[in-house]
C-alpha cells in the first residue's frame, strides 16, 4: 500500500478514516497513510475535484515495474528519466 496526498481543488470532500469522517474545503489537504482503511466522497451538496497524490515507494526508489508506473499512470520523465 502507499501513503495518499489528497488537495481539494473545488468543493468540499468527506474523508472517511479509522478515526470517523473529517470534511475538507478547497484549498485543503488530507493525508491517508498507508496500510489505514479510508475513503472519500462529495463532502457537500455542489460538485467537487480533487487531486490525489500517490506515494509508491518503488518509484521513489527508481525500481518500479513498467507495469506498476502504467497502471498508476507514471511518466517516467518527471522522474527525471528520458
Amino acid at each position: 500500500d502507499h501513503d495518499v496526498l489528497l488537495l481539494v481543488l473545488e468543493g468540499a470532500v468527506e474523508v472517511v478514516h479509522p478515526g470517523g469522517a473529517t470534511t475538507v474545503a478547497r484549498g485543503g489537504l488530507a493525508f491517508l497513510p498507508a496500510n489505514t482503511s479510508h475513503g472519500v466522497r462529495n463532502g457537500g451538496a455542489a460538485t467537487s475535484q480533487h487531486l490525489a497524490i500517490e506515494f509508491l515507494d518503488e518509484v521513489a526508489r527508481g525500481s518500479a515495474t513498467e507495469d506498476t508506473m502504467a497502471k498508476h499512470k507514471i511518466l517516467r520523465g518527471l522522474r527525471g528519466e528520458p
